[in-house]
């Protein structure tokens, strides 16, 4: 049994993840390695594999010895690192490591390294206010009636067993009717649909920026930038590591949790002899051992 290192580099349009994986076959001695480039088809119905790869495939391959393949994957499709394996077959089969570009299941757990890339320019955080997480429909009928969600529950005038929003029997003799009310039929779809789906719970904090959402959840930050040493992205890279040494901020980020990458670095990934993406490349590898 072949024990696989899996690395998953990801991050927004243009940052420069192929590049990276570029750098890493460049780099590469002593491992089989294998990259894999996922890529979304609207209405497709299962994943496959494009035997004519594409332009990242092939610079992979132009790069060095690499087993490269492309993956096509339906929209919204979330396999994990193990899917993608198993749906490219024989070229991963006898891989020791994997390195994965695109849209996956984003689980650092199961990852030997996850890499998110991301362009240099503009902050790492905005103040806004976003959804974080949806209400039940009971609870959201219960206050758009101007209940709270106890006075709900507790009500004595509602008999045992029943909630707001239930529908009862009209001919049911336990039943008082107090007031009737004519609802539209616009009015009453609206009613269901937010009995069925609930509804948007908003807050507003600081978040990380919109391209960047994934970014707390990888082992290592890779800003890259076109200029060695720009202003912008040494920017990025302190407001990173500097949301790392603040609990609170990390908490209040994160949505209660602690996890954030353990490693920053500034790289112009487009130029092999750079130092930074020699640390870069040298940092993944240590995760494979």
């Amino acid at each position: 049994m072949i024990d696989r290192a899996y690395t998953l580099v990801t991050g927004p349009a243009g940052s420069g993840k192929t590049s990276l994986i570029e750098a890493l076959v460049r780099s590469n001695r002593s491992r089989w390695l294998a990259a894999i480039r996922v890529a979304e088809v609207v209405r497709l119905a299962e994943p496959i594999v494009d035997e004519a790869g594409n332009d990242e495939t092939r610079r992979w391959q132009a790069a060095g010895d690499v087993d490269a393949a492309l993956l096509r994957v339906p929209a919204g499709w979330r396999g994990d690192a193990i899917d993608v394996a198993e749906a490219v077959g024989d070229t991963a089969f006898v891989a020791d490591s994997i390195v994965i570009e695109g849209s996956i299941a984003f689980r650092p757990r199961e990852l030997d390294a996850a890499v998110f890339v991301a362009p240099a320019g503009g902050s790492l955080l905005v103040e806004e206010r976003r959804e974080a997480g949806r209400i039940d429909g009971q609870t959201a009928l219960s206050l758009a009636l101007g209940l709270s969600p106890a006075d709900a529950e507790e009500d004595e005038e509602l008999p045992y067993g029943l909630n707001v929003g239930d529908v009862v029997d009209e001919d049911d003799e336990t039943l008082e009717v107090v007031e009737t009310i004519e609802l539209s039929d616009e009015v009453s779809r609206a009613i269901r649909k937010l009995l069925d789906e609930g509804a948007p719970a908003y807050q507003k904090k600081r978040w990380l920026r919109r391209d960047l959402d994934d970014l707390w959840k990888a082992h290592l930050v890779v800003i890259g930038t076109g200029e060695p040493g720009g202003d912008e992205a040494a920017r990025l890279r302190d407001e990173v590591l500097a949301v790392r040494g603040d609990e609170t901020l990390r908490r209040e980020v994160t949505g209660g949790l602690y996890d954030w990458p353990r490693s920053c670095f500034v790289a112009d990934l487009r130029d092999r002899t750079d130092d930074g993406t020699k640390k870069v490349v040298q940092a993944v590898k240590r995760r494979w051992r």
